[in-house]
């Protein structure tokens, strides 16, 4: 049974198909608080559980069953969120889940059932692969009309009616220590005379019941978390290893198994009966190894194809299923989870003579030697023995090179399944099987105004280098930069990257390099709480493993990782008398581990080194004081900072008032970081000097194109264009500005001369099919699209594109099957979203369409219950996908005939957009139930909304006449912004406008925060808090939308209106900014072209 993620309680069941436990963080507390005490802990809780309880009763054939209840009152609204969807996984070839009861108890004491609708059993997808892959499913409880005083109550039973294993069963559980639970029973029944192993914690004492042939073991407990103010107070209990180990173990585990000979036993055959040479795998055997010359070059060959070959599926070991897929199914499909990987991998090396074995073992948790059960394991290594030698692989790493493992499985136990004789429990080695190192080069000037110019060679061999190689892998080299730019923060450079080389993420025959160019400003603080200026040292710290003291008498040893060499070395060049002298020296020298570190001044060039070097994975824990000493030590060294001298600083804040090239950098890294105020602000200082530069009109466009402000940057991009006609990017910006702007013509003719000066960029063949797209020229789109996709070949938001056009052009099976590579490479809400819309809008394969717009609705919903409210960029644009998300599924459903449903959804949509699109789907709903006043209404009111579609205006017309419709449009246009006008009883005479955030929740009462404005109307908020808005939500699923409004009071009227903004015309949600400072934005990733 899965772990329920419904819930606190950190409950599994170990039963077939369940997932490793999640072990209590804290230590549960059975002391009785005072009433006083306990009132003020339960007052901060989101969630108080009254009552949970759990009985689950085991045969001896290995079949279980398991009731759950619970009763827990919601105390806020993030005690909504954790409660108003509950999910319970099962694997469904061998269990079922029954919600047996469900319900909500209103604060005035009326009962709300969960009916049976509000319940669906919806498989869970891996890695946007179909339901074949696995049958774990879960059940959703949706749970109705949930707000803050309520209470939640329901009860589930869970039946495994075929065991995994038969004849045994083991289980794990753990009480809750960390949210507030009043009385929580677990009660585990199981037949007399059964050979268990039960094991609980000394805090944990069971009663025992032994009558009518079956024991019942019952434990009680009960949890409040500390007050704040007590965990300051509380110094932390220093803890040896060993209790830190014994703390980390479930509070009560159970197996039938005797020992791990006997898991083996029951694995073996689920292994051996899967590997089945079929001839496909021995033509592929054949092909694969035919260069190789020895054993281990053919282990190595077989090794190189499955791990690079098969995508990796991350399903942990017992997720619905503990058999692996037939490898010729795996070969076929070309994906597979670890176990599959395995299985492939020693079938293959089996063809090739070669004998391999599956290795059990977990990547977070310890495996208890007394606790034999198969829920210990989440992950399946491969077991390679060569005449006298072992090759340890792991095939779901897949960048990984030959022999070499992730960090986190070194020293982990494990259990070696050997197919023909006894399983063994041992440990997966910690020797490296090759020289790990790391080495890092970096050479760089800085400029009198702190800026740092460089480059850096870095160079990676061991267990680093896979998540690099994986994360250079994922992306397409055009996009490498990003990666780059998490590597450069992590070697504490400053500033940001370019012109980005790396080797080939496959090739793992040599060390993985990484080479770029760099630039930004050093970091300067104080230094040591003093007046005195200090400036980072631009070299990467290198870091120790780190310990603490264990004062146990026979503490555990302390782990120092693989043994590895690191090094870094710096040149740079400082302005004329930066410093006086450089960092002092560092050698600490230790038999296990050595660091040295020089730092020479030679004129005003800085050469430093650091170098490192760990040379065995642990040491006795005796040694803990010794080792905190090199920590220490190494620690302190990476501290080190630069003091400028007095002169310098004197000839820095004089140079910074005029440095045009200055301004312009500090333009383009607030332009990165999305300050546009300040970008534009620091841009027109560059064009004010230089008012022919040859960057900076061209980046005052893309800035007003951020803001949305298209109409501003088109004579900006076309004054750079009159300084440069060949400059390399204004065109594809103007392009831009003008699509948005609906002028697809001057936006086509735009793209067409960008691609006349640089035939081969990147955006403008993507954007120029786009164009054409909009205006419906598919046939011409097409092969733009096509050459843009030979330029960008991993580009997705392009391939949906294709598909999108293939189905417009008759090709359906064609563009589906672009579509489901699409969703295979990136599974979320925008592609499901995208995906469902075209194959409503063709009616084809209408049951996926509805699946994969139910997705991408549930995974927004989900983003915007958990969206924080607050940060420049944080989530206007997703609200504004709720809108569309919304059309979409109610367009299914119209397509579907479900008119009822499709009007509450595209309705909702409607509302909260205004899009013109959506407002005709609405329209034409109308027009379907027969009610042609309500449609003609509808198509006027989207005629007057945000990018009408082509072709509605004649529907109209054809509906009331030719003449009718601009007075029609007209009044609608009117009747949009009544639509989002609240009016608001005046509190006081005062005249004014202000700006709120608004939170809108289906569940609760609104919020409202003052951002800017009259300052009297700040008091509104409160007032606000009580006023009804239009919000309109398709069903009882909980959801929180945030808008924006300007309130405006007039003494004269004596009226407030508070007017709602359209959510795509929400750039932030801080105060907006002086109008010198523009409006703040976020650019859409697609918008500025380059």
């Amino acid at each position: 049974m899965a772990s329920h993620s419904c819930r606190f309680l950190r409950l599994v069941v170990f039963i077939a198909g369940a997932v490793a436990a999640v072990q209590a963080q804290h230590t549960l507390q059975n002391v009785k608080p005072s009433e006083e005490e306990r009132s003020a802990v339960l007052a901060r809780q989101s969630t108080i559980y009254e009552q949970f309880n759990v009985s689950v009763t085991f045969q001896r054939d290995g079949r279980w069953e398991e009731e759950e209840y619970c009763r827990a009152k919601v105390e806020s609204e993030a005690g909504v969120e954790e409660m108003g969807k509950l999910t319970f996984g099962y694997g469904a070839e061998n269990q079922d889940v029954q919600v047996l009861m469900a319900r909500v108890i209103k604060k005035d004491g009326t009962i709300v059932n969960a009916g049976s609708d509000s319940i669906l059993d919806v498989s869970e997808p891996f890695a946007g692969l179909g339901n074949h892959y696995s049958d774990y499913r879960q059940k959703h409880l949706l749970v109705p009309g949930l707000q803050p005083g309520d209470i939640v109550e329901y009860r589930t039973k869970t039946i495994e009616h075929k065991p995994f294993a038969p004849g045994h069963f083991w289980y794990s559980y753990d009480f809750e220590a960390e949210q507030s639970c009043l009385a929580e029973v677990l009660k585990i029944v199981v037949p007399s005379g059964c050979d268990i192993r039960l094991r609980h914690k000394p805090r944990h004492a069971p009663s025992i019941k032994d009558e009518n042939g079956w024991i019942t073991y019952e434990w009680r407990s009960s949890y409040l978390p500390p007050d704040d103010a007590d965990k300051k107070k509380e110094k932390p209990e220093k803890k040896s290893n060993k209790e830190l180990k014994e703390e980390a173990r479930p509070d009560v585990e159970l197996t039938t198994f005797s020992n791990w000979e006997e898991v083996g036993a029951w694995y073996r055959p689920l292994q051996k009966s899967r590997m089945l040479a079929t001839e496909e795998l021995r033509k592929k055997t054949a092909e694969v190894t035919r260069n190789c010359k020895t054993d281990v070059e053919k282990v190595q060959a077989i090794y190189s194809f499955v791990a690079t070959g098969i995508r990796y599926v991350s399903v942990s070991f017992g997720m619905g299923r503990f058999v692996p897929h037939p490898p010729a199914q795996v070969l076929n499909h070309l994906y597979g989870d670890c176990k599959d990987k395995h299985t492939l991998l020693a079938t293959m090396l089996q063809i090739a003579g070669l004998e391999a074995c599956p290795v059990l073992t977990s990547t977070y948790r310890e495996i208890d030697e007394d606790q034999p059960a198969p829920s210990r394991f989440d992950h399946v290594l491969t077991l390679v023995h060569v005449a006298d030698s072992e090759f340890w692989l792991d095939a779901t790493a897949e960048t990984a090179p030959f022999r070499v493992l992730s960090p986190t499985l070194p020293k982990k136990s494990a259990l070696v399944v050997h197919l023909d004789g006894p399983s063994l429990l041992t440990k997966v080695p910690s020797d490296p099987p090759c020289d790990f190192f790391q080495t890092l080069d970096v050479d760089g000037t800085l400029s009198e105004n702190g800026t740092m110019t460089g480059k850096v060679s870095y160079t990676v061999r061991g267990a680093e280098e896979i998540w690099l190689r994986a994360s250079f892998r994922a992306r397409p080299p055009s996009d490498w930069k990003k990666v780059a730019d998490i590597v450069h923060r992590g070697l504490s450079l400053p500033g940001g990257v370019t012109v980005v080389q790396a080797s080939d993420p496959l090739d793992t025959r040599e060390a993985f390099k990484l080479s770029y160019e760099f630039s930004g400003l050093l970091a300067i603080s104080e230094k040591d709480g003093s007046k005195d200026i200090a400036v980072a040292l631009p070299l990467a710290r290198l870091s120790v493993p780190w310990a603490v003291v264990d004062d146990a008498p026979d503490p555990e040893p302390i782990d120092l990782g693989y043994p590895v060499r690191r090094s870094g070395r710096l040149r740079l060049q400082l302005p004329q008398r930066f410093i006086e002298q450089a960092p002092l020296p560092v050698s600490v020298k230790r038999d296990y581990a050595e660091y040295v570190s020089k730092y020479e001044l030679n004129g005003d060039t800085l050469v430093a080194e650091r170098r490192l070097e760990i040379r065995v994975p642990e040491i006795d824990g005796k040694r803990g004081p010794e080792h905190v000493s090199f920590q220490r030590a190494v620690t302190a060294d990476g501290a080190q900072q630069l003091i400028p001298t007095d002169d310098f600083l004197k000839r820095r804040l004089i140079g910074e008032k005029k440095d045009r090239d200055s301004l312009f950098s500090s333009g383009m890294k607030a332009f990165d970081n999305r300050d546009y105020p300040t970008a534009i602000r620091l841009l027109k200082q560059v064009v004010e000097i230089e008012p022919d530069h040859r960057h900076a009109w061209n980046n005052l466009g893309r800035c007003y194109s951020a803001l949305g402000q298209w109409e501003t940057a088109i004579p900006l991009l076309q004054r750079q264009i009159a300084i440069n006609p060949y400059d390399e990017y204004s065109y594809n910006n103007l392009g831009w500005a003008y699509a948005n702007l609906s002028r697809y013509p001057e936006a086509e003719e735009a793209y067409r001369r960008q691609i006349e000066i640089t035939p081969l960029d990147q955006y403008a063949h993507k954007n120029l099919g786009f164009v054409m797209v909009e205006q419906e020229k598919y046939q011409e789109a097409l092969p733009e699209l096509q050459k843009a996709l030979t330029i960008s070949p991993a580009d997705l938001a392009l391939q949906l594109q294709i598909g999108s056009a293939l189905f417009h052009l008759g090709q359906h099976e064609q563009g589906f099957q672009t579509f489901e590579k699409v969703l295979q490479a990136a599974p979320g809400p925008p592609f499901w979203n995208n995906v469902g819309y075209v194959l409503a809008e063709f009616g084809f394969r209408l049951d996926l369409a509805e699946r994969y717009a139910e997705s991408a609705v549930q995974g927004m919903r989900t983003a915007l219950l958990n969206i924080p409210t607050t940060g420049k960029f944080c989530c206007p644009q997703v609200v504004d996908s709720m809108s569309a998300y919304w059309d979409t599924l109610g367009f299914v459903y119209m397509k579907k005939d479900d008119l009822a449903r499709a009007e509450k959804y595209v309705s909702a949509g409607w509302e909260l957009g205004q899009k013109g699109e959506c407002g005709q789907h609405l329209g034409e709903i109308y027009l379907q139930q027969g009610d042609q006043q309500r449609a003609i209404r509808q198509f006027a009111r989207s005629l007057a909304a945000h990018k009408p579609p082509a072709g509605l205006r004649k529907k109209l017309a054809d509906l009331v006449g030719a003449g009718e419709v601009d007075r029609l449009v007209a009044a609608a246009g009117k009747e949009l912004i009544e639509m989002r006008t609240v009016e608001i009883e005046p509190q006081r005479k005062e005249d004014g406008k202000a700006e709120f955030l608004l939170t809108l929740s289906s569940t609760s009462a609104a919020e409202a925060k003052f951002l800017s404005g009259t300052a009297g109307l700040r008091a509104y908020e409160e007032h606000l808090k009580k006023a009804k808005f239009p919000f309109r939500t398709p069903d009882d699923q909980p959801i929180r939308i945030i808008r924006r409004g300007e309130l405006t009071c007039s003494s004269a009227e004596g009226k407030c209106r508070l007017v709602l903004e359209l959510p795509r015309n929400v750039r932030s949600l801080e105060p907006t900014p002086t109008e010198s400072e523009e409006h703040l934005a976020p650019a859409d990733a697609t918008a500025l072209g380059r």
